[in-house]
C-alpha cells in the first residue's frame, strides 16, 4: 500500500541512540495513519440483508481486484489475485457489513475463509452472534493430496536431459517450464536452451496478455546475466498461462499440441506464502499440474 504524505516540517523523533521513537511517532501521525486506512475500506454498503450478503462482498472484491474471470462463491480468492494489500482492503470492507458493537476482525479472516461464500458464511454467523467453526483439518487435507496426486502409473519415464546425449528420443526433448521469472527458473531455462538434447522449452508464465509474458521472461534473464530472449531463438516458447485454470489456461489447440510433445515438466513456480492456507496451495501449484498425458513431471 502507498500513501501519499505530506513533506515533513520536521524530522521524525529519535532516541538517544538514532532509532525511531515509534509510540512518539505514531502518536504524531495517528490522524494520517487512521485515514488511509479508512480510506481502504469506504464501501458504500448500506443495510445489507443476510442474502445480499454473498452479493456485496463479490462485488466488494471484483472492485479491488479487475479482472476478467467471473468471481463465484466457491472461487479460490489466491488464485484470483487476492494479495495481502488486497486482502487488508477486502477486510475493512468486511467491517461495514457488521454491527458497531462487532469485535475486531482477525488480521487473516480473508485469507483463513479463501472463498466468497466462506467469508459470507462468517459474516452472516458475526451478525448473529455465532462463531464460524473451520472443519478443515489441513492433516487430513495433505493425507488426500498425497493419495490424489500420487498416481503415477500412466508416465512413462523420458529420455535424459543431463548433457550426455539425447537418450530415447533421437528427435531432442521437449520441456515445459513453470517459474521461468523467478531466479531458479530463468537459470534453469538458460541451461536447457543450451542443450544440443533439448529440441523445445516451452515456458508457461502468468501475464495479462502474452507480450507482457515474454517481457517478464527476458527481463529475468537479463536481470541475472545470462542474455535475453533473442528473435531468432526457436527454441524458447513462451505462452501466457493461467496454471489453477483447466488447459493450464491454454487454448484447446496450444494444449493439445504441448501435450503431445512435451517429455518433461520441471515445475519450479511454487508459490512462497505463508499466509495461504493449503487448499489454496493445492490448486495453483498442484491440481493443475495433474494431467492424463503421459510424462515425466518433477518439481523443485
Amino acid at each position: 500500500m502507498l500513501v501519499a504524505m505530506a513533506v515533513l516540517d520536521r524530522p521524525l523523533e529519535k532516541s538517544s541512540k538514532g532509532t525511531l521513537q515509534r509510540s512518539v511517532v505514531e502518536a504524531r501521525f495517528a490522524q494520517d495513519i487512521d485515514k488511509a486506512y479508512t480510506n481502504m475500506g469506504s464501501f458504500n454498503v448500506g443495510d445489507v440483508p443476510d442474502e445480499k450478503v454473498s452479493h456485496v462482498i463479490i462485488e466488494m472484491i471484483e472492485s479491488i481486484v479487475p479482472k476478467k474471470a467471473k468471481l463465484e462463491d466457491n472461487t479460490d480468492l489466491f488464485s484470483y489475485g487476492v494479495d495481502s494489500v488486497a486482502g487488508m482492503q477486502i477486510r475493512y470492507g468486511l467491517r461495514q457489513l457488521l454491527p458497531q458493537s462487532t469485535k475486531q476482525l482477525p488480521l487473516n479472516v480473508v485469507e483463513d475463509c479463501g472463498t466468497v461464500k466462506r467469508l459470507t458464511e462468517y459474516v452472516v454467523k458475526q451478525r448473529h452472534g455465532e462463531e464460524l467453526t473451520d472443519e478443515e483439518d489441513e492433516r487430513t487435507l495433505m493425507l488426500q493430496l498425497v493419495d490424489q496426486y500420487s498416481n503415477f502409473d500412466n508416465r512413462s519415464p523420458s529420455s535424459s536431459t543431463n548433457g550426455q546425449g539425447q537418450g530415447e528420443n533421437d528427435k531432442g526433448d521437449v520441456i515445459v517450464l513453470t517459474g521461468a521469472t523467478g531466479a531458479l527458473g530463468a537459470h534453469l531455462l538458460n541451461y536447457y536452451r543450451q542443450l544440443d538434447s533439448v529440441k523445445k522449452v516451452y515456458c508457461l508464465v502468468r501475464g495479462a496478455e502474452l507480450h507482457a509474458s515474454i517481457e517478464r521472461v527476458d527481463k529475468a534473464l537479463k536481470q541475472r546475466g545470462l542474455g535475453g530472449l533473442e528473435n531468432g531463438d526457436e527454441k524458447v516458447e513462451v505462452l501466457q498461462t493461467s496454471l489453477g485454470d483447466d488447459h493450464l489456461g491454454l487454448s484447446s489447440g496450444d494444449y493439445e499440441r504441448i501435450a503431445q510433445e512435451v517429455s518433461i515438466v520441471m515445475h519450479v513456480a511454487w508459490s512462497v506464502n505463508f499466509r495461504m492456507r493449503l487448499r489454496s496451495f493445492a490448486k495453483d501449484n498442484i491440481a493443475s499440474k495433474s494431467c492424463p498425458q503421459s510424462y515425466t513431471c518433477m518439481s523443485v
